[in-house]
């Protein structure tokens, strides 16, 4: 468990999954935003804010249900180098950011 920093919050969490394919692959997986819903077990649906879908500055809602919580994670993507990183800060209830970053093993 990470120690907390000033403010009592956590200063980071990494998870690590090997993928038994390229990074190219997992990113045609991980690109499509609409698609997160898919393979994260607490996304149910994720609605735009604005047309842009791909890339910095694509904002979304994402109707989260974790147990018996279910809110909606406001979310904007802030990292976008396809094949490598997909960086992601939340700005509603949940705050924080995160990464997605595909390294070839």
């Amino acid at each position: 468990m990470p120690e907390p920093s000033r403010g009592g919050r956590a200063r980071g969490i990494v998870v690590a999954v090997e993928i038994d394919a390229t990074p190219e692959a997992v990113w045609a997986v991980v690109e499509p935003v609409e698609r997160h819903v898919d393979w994260m077990h607490d996304a149910v649906a994720i609605r735009f804010t604005g047309e842009q879908q791909r890339g910095v500055g694509t904002e979304f809602l994402c109707d989260t249900k974790v147990g018996p919580i279910t809110l909606v994670d406001r979310m904007e993507i802030t990292e976008w180098v396809p094949a490598e990183v997909m960086g992601v800060r939340h700005t509603g209830v949940v705050t924080g950011e995160g990464r997605f970053t595909l390294e070839p093993i």
